[in-house]
């Protein structure tokens, strides 16, 4: 497991379209967000990546990479990130969780906070 491949892996999320999704969300997956998004399902999360622009100049900081087993990887950092179109940055503390099922390692968590609350 090398730190590398999930943050390369977690840009492509930030920047990714509905199939990288659909491609790479366990069939279980949870993301978290302020309200009034709240918690989403795997359709919900697919639903909403159609529905809004992608991320743009993404940057992370203070990466953090925990193997929790073989199988099982969280990553935590701070990204800033930007949509196409806006100059407003924005900043937020992201964890994700990955699990390996049937051999290959799949996003199952996903929760973002949004800097200054």
């Amino acid at each position: 497991m090398q730190r590398a491949t999930f943050e390369a892996l977690e840009k492509q999320f930030c920047e990714g379209d509905a199939t990288f999704y659909e491609d790479n969300l366990s069939v279980d997956a949870l993301m978290v967000f302020r309200l009034p998004l709240g918690v989403l399902t795997r359709q919900r999360i697919v639903e909403s990546v159609c529905a809004t622009p992608r991320w743009s100049a993404v940057t992370f900081e203070r990466i953090h990479f925990l193997p929790l087993n073989e199988d099982a990887v969280v990553l935590t950092y701070i990204a800033r990130a930007r949509r196409p179109g806006n100059d407003r940055e924005y900043v937020a503390l992201v964890s994700s969780v990955s699990v390996r099922r049937s051999g290959r390692f799949w996003l199952a968590f996903h929760e973002q906070m949004p800097a200054g609350g």
